[in-house]
């Protein structure tokens, strides 16, 4: 399964909203950190190609998780609302509002069902 996550040009200096799109069509809303740099815990990761599986996470989780992230480690795929909810991490959700994303326990259980094992990543910006 391949998927590519749309990042969209933000308003805002809180946080990258994105669309996630895969291959057979399922959709869902991102919600990542601004770009400064790769910089851990503060930075969205870099685009290009990714390998993501499924992991348990001592503190998120079912989750996933992103793979060969340059310079970076524990790059997650994970419930949250708000930019507040990571640091790095990539946010999951239905839809979008006002700077955040909804329905994030929803969309994580969704993308388990499409995505059961995991997928292959592309990052862009639009």
């Amino acid at each position: 399964m391949n998927a590519t996550l749309l990042r969209h040009p933000s308003a805002s200096a809180d946080c990258t909203l994105g669309t996630l799109v895969f291959d057979n069509g399922d959709t869902f809303q991102t919600l990542e950190l601004p770009w400064r740099d790769n910089k851990p815990n503060v930075s969205c990761i870099p685009q290009g190609y990714y390998d993501v599986v499924r992991h348990k996470s001592p503190s998120k989780g079912d989750c996933y998780e992103v793979l060969d992230v340059p310079a970076r480690e524990h790059i997650l795929i994970h419930v949250g609302n708000f930019p507040t909810d990571t640091q790095g991490c990539i946010l999951i959700g239905i839809d979008r509002k006002n700077g955040a994303i909804q329905q994030s326990k929803l969309a994580l259980q969704m993308l388990k069902l499409v995505a059961p094992e995991g997928f292959r990543l592309r990052i862009i910006t639009e």
